[in-house]
C-alpha cells in the first residue's frame, strides 16, 4: 500500500517547504517537507544545506517508502482504508510513534475513538503545545474517520 495523492498533500502542507536547512522547533536540523537525518536515507543534511524542490521531493519519497512500510508493519495484519493508512503515515512520518504509542492497539481492537483520542494527545515538541501539531493531529483524525 502506498500513501494516496490526498496524504502525501496532507504531508506536504503541514510540513511546509524548506529548500535551506534549518533547526526545527526541537532543534533537529531539517529541510525539504520534513526531512532529517533520523532515518539514514539521504540527503544527510548539515547547516547551510541547500536543495532544489525536485530533491526535496526525491527526499519525501524516500521517506514516505520508509513509513509506508512501518505503518504496514506495524498495523499488519489489519486491512486499511486508504484513508486510514495515509493519516497513520502522516502521524508516523511526523512523530516516528506509531509502534511506542497505544493508537495501533486500540484501532486493532475496534478502539477508534479512543485511538483517535490518544492521537489528539501527541500536540506537543520541547515540552509545549503547539497550535501546528494540534491542527495537524485534528486533520489525521479527520482523514482517518473519513472511510
Amino acid at each position: 500500500m502506498k500513501i494516496s495523492r490526498q496524504g502525501r498533500e496532507l504531508i506536504e502542507a503541514f510540513e511546509g517547504l524548506f529548500l535551506h536547512a534549518y533547526y526545527d522547533s526541537v532543534h533537529v536540523l531539517t529541510i525539504g517537507y520534513g526531512h532529517t537525518n533520523l532515518g539514514n536515507i539521504p540527503p544527510h543534511v548539515v547547516p547551510g544545506m541547500t536543495i532544489s524542490e525536485a530533491q526535496a521531493d526525491e527526499a519525501l519519497n524516500n521517506d514516505l517508502d520508509r513509513f509506508e512500510l512501518r505503518v504496514l508493519k506495524i498495523m499488519a495484519p489489519m486491512e486499511l482504508a486508504q484513508v486510514q493508512f495515509d493519516a497513520l503515515v502522516s502521524f508516523d512520518f511526523n512523530t516516528g510513534d506509531l509502534l511506542s504509542s497505544s493508537i495501533d492497539d486500540k484501532i486493532k481492537a475496534g478502539h477508534i475513538d479512543q485511538a483517535m483520542a490518544t492521537l489528539l494527545q501527541y500536540n506537543h515538541a520541547g515540552g509545549k503545545e503547539l497550535s501546528g501539531l494540534t491542527r495537524r493531529r485534528k486533520a489525521e483524525r479527520l482523514m482517518f474517520q473519513a472511510k
